[in-house]
């Protein structure tokens, strides 16, 4: 899943998330359209834009989804393998 970004879509359910593929013009399938309803699907889904739903906050799993979230987030904004980071002292 290189070279394409996936929506990842947080609902409160599969209804909210259906009414948003349908009102954005995407279709609940469409495999580039993520539905989360468990964290573990997030995993080899990258790169990714979150999309959150009126009711997101309700979905049962949100915090292990937030937490795998920003897991992805660092990984992405973590300096390439083998690059160090400069780190500055103070004089």
């Amino acid at each position: 899943m290189t070279g394409r970004t996936i929506l990842v879509v947080l609902a409160s359910g599969y209804d909210e998330f259906r009414r948003w593929c349908l009102d954005s013009g995407l279709r609940p399938d469409d495999p580039e359209v993520v539905f989360v309803d468990r964290f573990h699907k997030l995993r080899g889904i990258e790169p990714t834009k979150v999309i959150r739903c009126r009711r997101y906050y309700e979905h049962p799993e949100l915090q292990e989804i937030e937490a795998w979230l920003r897991v992805l987030d660092e990984r992405r904004n973590a300096p390439p393998a083998g690059q160090q980071a400069q780190i500055q002292t103070s004089p």
